[in-house]
């Protein structure tokens, strides 16, 4: 993601003094949780006709239980993705991840038993983390309804040339075995063809677990002998190696980087190790995260088959990364994104002079700059930083005089080849805040 990485440094992030130490910070408390209802850009209800679809090389599902005993674990996920994202692209972990939020409560209490994102990149996805509802409820039955997670992840997904694709699912208590189908119905708006009530959710575990590489990642359950029999469960669903115990809140990015990093080959276990050293990690954390990886380091050195990958993944396919497009396949071979754009702005009534200099000056800072140019700033359509960037229902970003004339030729998003308007449209305000802020901080060395 070129410069895309987080400005925000977790772990230098005073503890909240409320927070009993849990580990996250200040700012957690500031961001995450303040939402009180589900956000639409998380209703499942959503794709109750449509699948979400990703194109991205590196899928990766973070499906979190935000029921009252596991809640607080997504803030200290939100704490940890600017070292998880930099990581994941500083090291070279992964080609080219994207993110999906999965938030899970109880069907039978909640009000939002199941909420679902978009695939994110970059940046991003400290805004869409903060949108989560934590609703902080759950039955208080030793269930939750992860079946929902594994049905929509199973059967609502449709992963498009994905390479290497991960399943982390946080959890401390059971999944439900068997199903009503009436409460599918209610999350998800439309009934599931069954001749039976009941769903057995195994099946769709299943899938997961044959369409992902699915990590279970489970705290304690506070009763033992209640803790043992989630054990099992979950053991005997997915395998004990991929049920990685978490006793320390903060350890759990690192178990999930850890498992990136395995599992893509992009390093051994002893050298994901040696990262964590270097990035001044404890020797207490290190044996932790080397502890619950070290069983399926184990499966994957002597039986490499259980890795799941597309063998027929191609970097030269015709499916394009949001990155690679360009305005739409009705064009010109030779059609040139910056003319055009340059063209079409200045002959625009929209903007002013002023404006107008400025955009000239962005072309500018480009075309010198090239490739240091964050890729999270640059429109994949017009190959140019966002000046006047607006966002699709779908969380993609396009400049808004590029799309406009996308979607009066083909009345379609480039990147999904699903319908799209004007009026679908909204100004992407961080990312144009983003933009500004890149070019303040560089115009005085590029003389502009």
């Amino acid at each position: 993601m070129g410069g895309g990485y987080y400005d925000r440094d977790s772990d230098n992030t005073a503890l909240d003094n409320n927070s009993n130490n849990i580990g996250y910070s200040n700012l957690s408390n500031q961001m995450v949780g303040k939402v009180h209802e589900i956000n639409q850009i998380f209703d499942p209800m959503r794709f109750k006709s449509e699948k979400l679809v990703s194109t991205h090389a590196n899928p990766i599902v973070f499906a979190l239980d935000v029921t009252g005993s596991m809640g607080e674990w997504v803030k200290i996920v939100y704490d940890k993705l600017p070292m998880f994202y930099g990581q994941i692209m500083l090291q070279k972990y992964l080609n080219d991840p994207s993110l999906s939020f999965c938030a899970i409560g109880d069907v039978k209490t909640d009000e939002a038993p199941l909420q679902v994102s978009n695939f994110y990149q970059g940046c991003e996805l400290d805004e869409v983390l903060c949108k989560i509802y934590l609703e902080g409820k759950g039955g208080g039955n030793e269930h939750e309804s992860y079946d929902l997670g594994a049905y929509f992840y199973s059967e609502k997904v449709n992963l498009i040339n994905q390479d290497i694709p991960f399943f982390f699912l946080t959890c401390d208590e059971k999944f439900w075995e068997e199903c009503r189908l009436q409460n599918f119905k209610k999350v998800f708006g439309h009934p599931i063809e069954n001749n039976n009530q009941q769903i057995v959710s195994k099946y769709y575990w299943s899938k997961i677990l044959n369409k992902y590489n699915f990590f279970v990642l489970r705290k304690s359950f506070k009763k033992k002998i209640i803790d043992l029999e989630i054990k099992i469960q979950w053991e005997r669903m997915i395998g004990k190696e991929r049920v990685l115990h978490i006793s320390e809140p903060k350890a759990v990015i690192d178990v999930i980087l850890g498992a990136i990093c395995i599992t893509s080959g992009a390093k051994d276990l002893k050298g994901y190790v040696n990262d964590m050293v270097q990035r001044g990690q404890t020797k207490q954390r290190i044996s932790e995260v080397k502890e619950a990886l070290l069983p399926y380091w184990t499966l994957i050195s002597t039986h490499p088959n259980k890795i799941i990958r597309n063998e027929n993944y191609s970097k030269s396919t015709e499916y394009k990364t949001e990155k690679q497009l360009n305005v739409n396949d009705n064009f010109e071979n030779n059609f040139n994104c910056h003319e055009y754009i340059k063209k079409a702005f200045f002959e625009s009534n929209e903007y002013n002079e002023n404006q107008k200099i400025q955009f000239k000056n962005y072309i500018k800072l480009c075309h010198e700059l090239k490739d240091k140019v964050p890729e999270d700033l640059i429109c994949p359509l017009t190959s140019i930083m966002y000046f006047d960037p607006v966002k699709t229902p779908n969380g993609k970003v396009y400049e808004r005089l590029a799309i406009y004339d996308v979607i009066k030729i083909s009345g379609k998003d480039p990147s999904l080849n699903t319908p799209l308007e004007k009026s679908d449209l909204e100004t992407d305000i961080n990312t144009k805040i983003n933009s500004e802020s890149f070019y303040d901080s560089v115009k005085i060395i590029m003389d502009i």
